[in-house]
């Protein structure tokens, strides 16, 4: 049995990689070069669409049922033309990789391209990281609604004491029906053998509001650590590596020196920049 989580990317252009039994046709490839945040122009019956959309208007206001031709026409006329984005053989090409079940399409971890792996490929990838037992766990039963009536009894409780100010209410409140957070992957094209990176997507989950609440919290704190991180640790505290191969050697000594000696490792940080002047890297913000 062929082992598809092993598959290997393939690049066939400047931006598409294959990874598995992938055939493309020449105007596919075009396609999915011009990325996926490429979006075409649709061709729509604009009268049509209009004369529809009107009419639930007119239901509503009675006065304007013996003016819906003037109104639509009125529209139309005064609309810019519509043109298309593509070649016609292209909205072709596009609409046969919407319909094949046989190929999945991701952009590539790291933005470094777009994927078309073969759907065995794909699956056999996003199961050899759900089978890793130390990292997920198969439950018995769907803990959706569970985990929304435990989030909205909290955030009722924090709304009751005052704990969230009223103008951040409606933003965090939950209302309508939850929906499952959806697991998917995105190739790792620069690795070898082009693992997957787990990704779980929580748009509608009932974690969605309070997560954007916090980031709104947390977003101006964060904006200011580079400020923090400088201001308490100088330049001074830093040991300047210069080469790849210094750093080998201060890895190296390290682990002698931890275990002969009590070391607290929180307190050990590794900083990666360009190589410049001491006088250069205090005046930077960077990451810790």
């Amino acid at each position: 049995m062929h082992d598809w989580a092993q598959t290997a990317p393939i690049q066939v252009s400047n931006s598409v990689f294959i990874v598995g039994n992938v055939a493309l046709e020449r105007d596919e490839l075009n396609i999915l070069e011009y990325g996926l945040n490429s979006i075409p122009s649709k061709m729509l019956s604009m009268k049509n669409q209009l004369k529809a959309d009107l009419e639930l208007t007119a239901d509503r206001y009675p006065e304007l049922q013996m003016s819906l031709g003037l109104i639509r026409d009125s529209i139309v006329y005064n609309s810019d033309p519509f043109s298309l984005n593509m070649h016609r053989p292209q909205y072709k090409s596009l609409n046969n990789l919407k319909q094949r079940n046989d190929i999945v399409v991701k952009q590539a971890d790291k933005g470094q391209g777009i994927v078309v792996m073969s759907r065995e490929v794909y699956e056999a990838k996003t199961y050899a990281l759900l089978e890793d037992k130390e990292s997920y766990e198969e439950l018995s039963e769907n803990p959706m609604w569970t985990t929304y009536e435990t989030i909205r009894d909290e955030i009722k409780d924090l709304i009751k004491t005052g704990s969230i100010p009223k103008e951040y209410v409606s933003r965090i409140r939950l209302r309508g029906r939850p929906k499952l957070p959806m697991f998917y992957i995105l190739p790792k094209v620069h690795k070898k053998l082009c693992p997957g990176r787990p990704i779980v997507s929580g748009i509608g989950h009932s974690t969605e509001k309070p997560s954007k609440f916090l980031d709104l919290i947390l977003k101006p704190l964060v904006q200011k650590s580079s400020e923090i991180i400088r201001e308490k640790f100088n330049i001074s505290f830093y040991h300047i590596l210069d080469s790849t191969t210094s750093l080998i050697s201060e890895i190296i000594e390290l682990n002698k020196e931890i275990k002969e000696k009590s070391y607290d490792l929180k307190q050990i940080y590794f900083i990666s920049v360009d190589k410049v002047s001491k006088d250069e890297l205090t005046n930077r913000n960077f990451w810790v």
